[in-house]
């Protein structure tokens, strides 16, 4: 069975959004590590059999959220993926959350997880992966940039949109009225006081519309999406 010797260097600079350099999908051997003895853990060398194949990990922001993602190619006695982050890739590792894993597999896999509560600025993230015997396997890293919304600024996300669209930033109180560019109204709704509202737009034409958003004040915002 093979060993991992080195990691390879490569691993060490995560870019934005992105598994590895490039973003290509170059298999990673993950083998174990202690949890939090180096501040990258897959850069450690190891000696243990190497039990995970991972062709891919990612962190992608969707909005105020943030898809993990990753994907392997075989699996040897594998119990759980625990996703963590830190502010500063380092320290301060914190879990987003746990998936299954498979077992034993000579398949391909993909899994994918949330995160709802990203950390304004940069976060970090890696994989933790842990076997049925107990012993733990890291990723690379994935950085994801996310600066929240100022005050008053209203956004809506995803643009295009298929299905549902969420639209950020509202004051509490005000109103949402859905117009095509032609200046009919569709429907007219009050906000959340949350200030983070979903739209369900499925049922629209593939065109442009335009979305006003009116504050207690009586200000008003403007803001277009398109519906594929």
């Amino acid at each position: 069975m093979m060993r991992l010797a080195v990691a390879s260097a490569a691993l060490l600079h995560p870019m934005v959004g992105q598994a590895t350099p490039g973003g290509g999908a170059r298999p990673e051997l993950v083998g174990p590590s202690a949890a939090n003895a180096h501040p990258h853990p897959s850069a450690a060398a190891s000696a243990a059999p190497l039990t995970l194949t991972l062709t891919s990990f990612t962190a992608v922001r969707q909005g105020r959220t943030v898809l993990v993602a990753w994907a392997t190619a075989s699996e040897q006695s594998s119990r759980v993926f625990q996703v963590e982050r830190s502010g500063n890739g380092t320290t301060g590792w914190k879990t987003v959350g746990c998936v299954a894993a498979a077992g034993s597999s000579f398949s391909a896999r993909a899994y994918s997880m949330l995160d709802q509560q990203v950390l304004p600025g940069f976060s970090y993230y890696r994989l933790r992966c842990t076997n049925e015997d107990g012993t733990t396997h890291f990723s690379h890293l994935a950085v994801v940039c996310y600066e929240p919304p100022a005050a008053g600024t209203v956004s809506v996300f995803p643009n295009p949109v298929a299905s549902e669209l969420t639209v950020a930033g509202s004051a509490p109180g005000s109103v949402l009225t859905l117009l095509d560019t032609m200046g009919n109204v569709y429907w007219e709704t009050p906000t959340s006081d949350a200030g983070l509202d979903k739209c369900s737009v499925q049922a629209l034409r593939t065109v442009h519309y335009l979305l006003k958003l009116k504050d207690p004040d009586g200000h008003v915002t403007t803001v277009s999406f398109t519906k594929e």
